[in-house]
């Protein structure tokens, strides 16, 4: 009628393993669903650094073997200021039709909030017309420098082709002036296009 006492430990020790396996059964799983998360975050971090936009130091000032600088008007330490001018020439005057829209509202960040307001409507404008008119530019810098003002020139081969056809190389010189912004980082201020001569293929 009654168990026992060898029987109820044994049963005690019986229900014990069972359990430790449940336990042990539960944690096995825990731990592969966490490394399939893992896996999974992994995997989506990958793909938004792949897709999301890279800030590139140039290599001039990468190697550079001291500090520079530029000073409150930009008519000193200009080393720095002609790459940024540069780069910014570059992200303006190199478009594809598919990639005319993204490019100019990086540029539009670029500008200073006088220069913004004036210069948005025209160049939203001026993207979507190109975009239609299927317009690929390309500018390839020859030489920058700063005049006594602040000003940087940069001296450039600029290329455009409208639907396929290709057009000739012609030299232009794009003349940008900064300002410092609330963050003390230059912003454009002024941005003016000279062209000056067509060179043959």
């Amino acid at each position: 009628m009654f168990a026992s006492k060898s029987d109820h430990l044994s049963s005690k020790f019986l229900n014990g393993l069972s359990e430790q396996a449940k336990g042990r059964s539960a944690w096995f799983f825990a731990f592969w669903a966490l490394m399939l998360y893992q896996v999974f975050v992994i995997g989506s971090l990958s793909e938004s650094i792949e897709k999301g936009e890279r800030i590139l130091v140039p290599y001039a000032l990468h190697t550079a073997d001291k500090n520079i600088t530029y000073s409150s008007d930009f008519t000193e330490g200009t080393d720095y200021i002609k790459l940024i001018a540069e780069a910014d020439v570059i992200l303006q005057k190199n478009s594809r039709p598919d990639n005319i829209a993204a490019k100019t509202n990086k540029f539009l960040r670029r500008l200073h909030p006088e220069l913004f307001r004036q210069a948005k409507e025209s160049l939203l404008n001026e993207a979507t017309s190109n975009a239609l008119r299927e317009v690929t530019t390309s500018f390839r810098v020859l030489e920058s420098f700063a005049d006594d003002d602040g000003r940087i020139r940069v001296d450039g081969l600029l290329k455009v082709d409208v639907a396929g056809i290709q057009g000739p190389s012609a030299k232009t010189t794009v003349i940008v002036t900064y300002k410092k912004g609330a963050s003390g980082y230059p912003f454009i201020s002024g941005w003016e296009i000279v062209p000056t001569a067509q060179v043959t293929k």
